[in-house]
């Protein structure tokens, strides 16, 4: 009985060593090259796409972890909580700067867990927030 329970639990403690290996964090989202992710462009100034950028996150069930304005635009790091229903997601937004139009925004979008079936996904994600910036715009 005694190796069977070993075992057991060398083989619960891999499953959860495999599972963690996989999982996104704001650090795995925020170090991917910049132009990863679902892109969107607006006819309209860099100041004004960040402007509604912000106001439609703000609307949102998410946490702003972190922003920043470097040469290639303004960087948002973002996070949704872990719910009943979901272990929770983590991206990163990144309005594009130019001086002309258009600008793009670009949505590094992922589930903490990617076997996880629950929670929101990066389609629906920007989706929503394109969506919403449209409006804003």
């Amino acid at each position: 009985m005694g190796q069977e329970r070993v075992l057991g639990r060398s083989i619960i403690a891999l499953a959860i060593v495999i599972g963690l290996a996989g999982c996104a964090t704001s650090q795995s989202v925020g170090s991917a090259p910049i132009d990863q992710g679902i892109k969107h462009t607006y006819n309209t100034t860099y100041e004004h796409a960040v402007a509604a950028t912000m106001k439609a996150l703000s609307t949102l069930n998410i946490n702003i972890t972190g922003s920043s304005t470097e040469s290639i635009g303004t960087i948002i790091l973002v996070s949704k909580p872990i719910s009943a229903f979901s272990w929770g997601e983590v991206g990163r937004v990144v309005v594009m700067k130019s001086d002309t139009t258009p600008i793009t925004v670009v949505v590094n979008w992922q589930k903490r867990d990617q076997i996880q079936l629950t929670g929101t996904d990066a389609n629906e994600f920007t989706s929503t927030l394109f969506s919403m910036i449209d409006k804003s715009l």
